[in-house]
């Protein structure tokens, strides 16, 4: 290969690189402090200007251990008229941790979002959630929630590393997503449990999930399988507000 090949290619890369260190998010981190199995942020002003957005916000309250409930919603309510973030953090047996938009951190170690949870919140129009489970059964925790997944998914969602969960709307129409990003930390295993969701299994319900293009490869490199789920916003705030 020639001199002007090589330096050609090797400019390529720097490139790529920096494309790459471009369009890559930063990590956020978080004015809570860990430890916590479960934490992230919302934005309770976008939510309100949403169809099911303030449904979804109550349904995080009643999440929200019995301990921190009333402090964490008086938080809410005041970041929505201050258009602030609120930051929190759940863990077993803990007050819940709020704090209302941003502030200066303390010298003891916060909790961090990572950069592909950053980004799985900006792939969603008007998101107002963002949230990670560290381990992903976190996510398993409530009984009613391991009903509505059913053993498949649940085994899922078991045996990954971490989850997180970002909730949002769209407008045209107007349509509540949630993603969620298993992160297995192994491509052989993400991509295992991406063809289990997507096909039949023996004595299994089948889920419905259908896999897109490139789907395998890509949980194969990155070690992670991504859920859309999308539903009518009037559906969602009727059904949530039972």
């Amino acid at each position: 290969m020639s001199r002007r090949a090589l330096i050609w290619l090797a400019g390529c890369a720097v490139l790529t690189a920096v494309a790459w260190a471009w369009l890559r998010p930063s990590p956020v981190k978080l004015a809570v402090t860990g430890p916590a199995e479960a934490f992230g942020f919302v934005e309770p002003a976008v939510a309100a200007r949403t169809g099911a957005g303030g449904t979804l916000m109550e349904a995080l309250v009643r999440f929200t251990p019995e301990n921190g409930r009333k402090e964490f919603q008086t938080r809410l309510a005041a970041a929505e008229r201050a258009a602030e973030r609120v930051d929190f953090a759940f863990a077993p047996g803990r007050k819940s941790a709020a704090s209302g938009g941003p502030r200066e951190l303390t010298e003891q170690a916060s909790l961090t979002l990572p950069s592909e949870a950053v980004l799985q919140g900006r792939n969603i129009e008007d998101c107002f959630l963002l949230m990670r489970f560290e381990p992903a059964s976190g996510l398993l925790e409530a009984p009613a929630r391991r009903r509505w997944m059913g053993s498949l998914l649940a085994e899922a969602v078991r045996e990954a590393r971490t989850a997180t969960v970002a909730l949002g709307e769209t407008s045209t129409p107007a349509r509540t997503v949630a993603t969620v990003a298993l992160d297995y930390g192994d491509g052989a295993k993400a991509e295992h449990f991406l063809r289990r969701l997507t096909s039949e299994q023996p004595g299994e319900t089948p889920l419905g999930f259908t896999a897109a293009p490139g789907a395998a490869a890509t949980s194969r490199v990155s070690g992670l399988v991504v859920i859309r789920l999308e539903a009518d916003a009037r559906f969602v705030k009727a059904a949530l507000g039972r």
